[in-house]
């Protein structure tokens, strides 16, 4: 017997994307409606992220209400915060630009879950494996009692070989006490609230810590039985690569205030956007005080850049830029260098600009 056609949801903000996205997914053989009102059958909900700010309620509410599991993705912009929308509970992010092949890989997993919920409310054992086995992640359906019902084989964080030995095991049976305490409390906020939870937790092992992603969610299954069906995903790589940026970045700033000339990073209209230590020594101003204002303001004391501004110069030229100059308000001759920082398109985002003391110099050459 062949699938029925599947119907998205979806909503674009775009008149022109939600058009080019429908005609799309209409070639693909799916049936398209643009409102959550359309209908009752709706197998995913797809938005940009304007949409889903809108409807993002109404949204987890057809969600929360679905006999199956329903999948809520969204489409981001560059720029826009991946956890922000993992955490509000969306199934998964697409980040924009995104080409049709990674489209419709995203699509037709959701699909291939959504399917997997069907199927385990109709009690099928045989294609629930088919389906949950090609997932990268641990997938699994827990009852009532917190006692796993069923599983793929990504199992061996918790030192087993396949899903079959995790079936008949409680939370408190494979987790350690913390995390079995924190995994009960949630299960039972999705078995009497109805809803999604997103929530992460730590998994020690023989050699490491690992971090996990886990989404829980209710599934009703014809009978009237409430099961919990779930899904984890190892972070630890992300983990580990945010506390790399993390620690690059305290470097960074360590390195930025051991500077011992007065140094700003300004925007690409002149404005400071961060100082040292030794520009608040130098003007007696606190971060806040400085902050948005324009360094000629602080510097001069002018309303406009001054002739021989080096920044200017920069602007123009996009390298390296120095001059020797006069800062009325620091009462001596600097040294003034500003270096530019560009984006991946060359467009500049930042100047460093540091101010040398070279007064005695000066006076000495004098």
């Amino acid at each position: 017997m062949s699938e029925k056609k599947r119907t998205i949801m979806l909503g674009f903000h775009s008149q022109v994307d939600g058009r080019l996205m429908r005609e799309w997914l209409t070639d693909l053989g799916y049936e398209v409606v643009e409102s959550l009102d359309d209908t009752d059958d709706i197998d995913l909900v797809f938005m940009d992220s304007a949409s889903a700010r809108r409807l993002m309620d109404r949204a987890f509410g057809l969600k929360s209400a679905a006999e199956y599991f329903l999948p809520v993705l969204v489409a981001i912009n560059t720029g826009e915060n991946v956890g922000f929308w993992i955490h509000a509970g969306f199934d998964d992010v697409v980040r924009l630009p995104a080409s049709k092949a990674e489209w419709n890989a995203r699509i037709d997993t959701m699909l291939r879950l959504r399917r997997q919920s069907e199927e385990l409310g109709q009690k099928s054992e045989y294609l629930h494996r088919a389906l949950i086995e090609s997932s990268g992640d641990h997938i699994f359906l827990l009852d009532a009692n917190g006692t796993f019902v069923t599983s793929n084989d990504r199992v061996s964080h918790f030192n087993l070989e396949s899903g079959a030995q995790l079936v008949g095991r409680t939370i408190e049976q494979v987790y350690p006490r913390e995390v079995a305490a924190t995994y009960r409390e949630q299960l039972q906020r999705v078995l009497t609230e109805g809803k999604t939870l997103v929530f992460e937790h730590t998994l020690p092992s023989d050699r490491t810590t690992h971090y996990h992603l886990d989404k829980l969610y209710p599934i009703k299954l014809p009978d009237g039985t409430v099961m919990v069906g779930g899904i984890c995903r190892d972070i630890t790589e992300r983990k580990r690569a945010e506390e790399a940026t993390r620690r690059a970045m305290r470097e960074w700033e360590e390195i930025f205030q051991a500077i011992p000339h007065p140094t700003l990073i300004l925007s690409p209209q002149h404005t400071i956007l961060a100082t040292n230590w030794a520009a608040l020594r130098a003007t007696g101003m606190t971060t806040e005080e400085l902050a948005g204002k324009y360094c000629w303001e602080v510097f001069h004391g002018t309303s406009q850049p001054p002739e021989n501004c080096p920044m200017e110069k920069l602007i123009r030229s996009k390298s390296r830029e120095a001059e020797e100059m006069d800062v009325e308000a620091l009462g001596g001759t600097f040294f003034v260098s500003c270096a530019p920082i560009c984006n991946e398109q060359g467009k500049l985002e930042k100047v460093i600009h540091i101010a040398t003391d070279v007064t005695e110099r000066i006076r000495a050459q004098e």
